[in-house]
């Protein structure tokens, strides 16, 4: 990840990761 300035979007990336991969989790059949 290449961090350019302190801005909230790179909050919103930061955040989205971790909620991508637990949404990708949850959506998994089997659960």
């Amino acid at each position: 990840m290449i961090i350019r300035s302190p801005e909230p979007e790179v909050k919103i990336v930061v955040d989205r990761d971790p909620i991508k991969t637990s949404f990708e989790e949850w959506a998994r059949p089997g659960h």
